[in-house]
């Protein structure tokens, strides 16, 4: 008798949860992991956080240089920087740059059969003897959200977004991590 009775307040009181979230119109918070390309006027950025800009007047011992597309980059320790005005203005690389070593720390993942590498929210594949800046991949599974990520909203949902990337946090057989949902346009 006890075991039916338990089961109906059980039952009881799942209705009445989903009354009162009906009562109060509550949409469901449903999560897209495959948003695509968004443009900036349709995220939400929850905290208004003034972009920081870094800026040095010389460049850390070790810096190392690689060219593409006319443009030099200088780059030390997994952070990039251009020149500006005499100055060095850290910026994230363009895809098809070129380097000879990456950076200490970074993580390596297996998607589509291929291997890459991650570190700071950049993307790496090893291209014969130096590593390729590439475009990260929707559905692409990362260990840990690179710092500096901001939470934003994309239609009523939230995600994080670090350099043009927007990320949701999953859990599967392989444990937790964070996948690559959509590209800010």
């Amino acid at each position: 008798m006890n075991t039916y009775f338990l089961a109906f307040l059980g039952l009881l009181s799942t209705f009445s949860l989903r009354c009162q979230a009906q009562i109060r119109n509550d949409p469901p918070k449903y999560v897209n992991l495959h948003l695509g390309m968004v443009a900036r006027e349709d995220i939400r950025f929850k905290k208004s956080k003034k972009a920081k800009v870094v800026a040095l007047s010389s460049l850390p011992q070790g810096t190392k240089t690689a060219s593409y597309e006319g443009t030099t980059y200088y780059y030390n320790s997994g952070n990039f920087y251009t020149n500006y005005g005499g100055r060095y203005i850290q910026v994230a690389p363009t895809p098809g740059l070129h380097i000879s070593s990456l950076p200490q720390g970074t993580k390596a993942f297996v998607f589509a059969k291929e291997g890459y590498y991650t570190f700071g929210g950049i993307f790496y594949k090893a291209a014969g003897t130096e590593y390729q800046v590439v475009d990260p991949q929707e559905g692409m599974i990362i260990e840990d959200l690179p710092s500096g990520s901001e939470k934003v909203e994309v239609s009523g949902a939230d995600y994080y977004q670090s350099n043009g990337v927007l990320y949701h946090k999953v859990s599967g057989k392989d444990g937790k991590g964070w996948q690559i949902v959509g590209l800010m346009d």
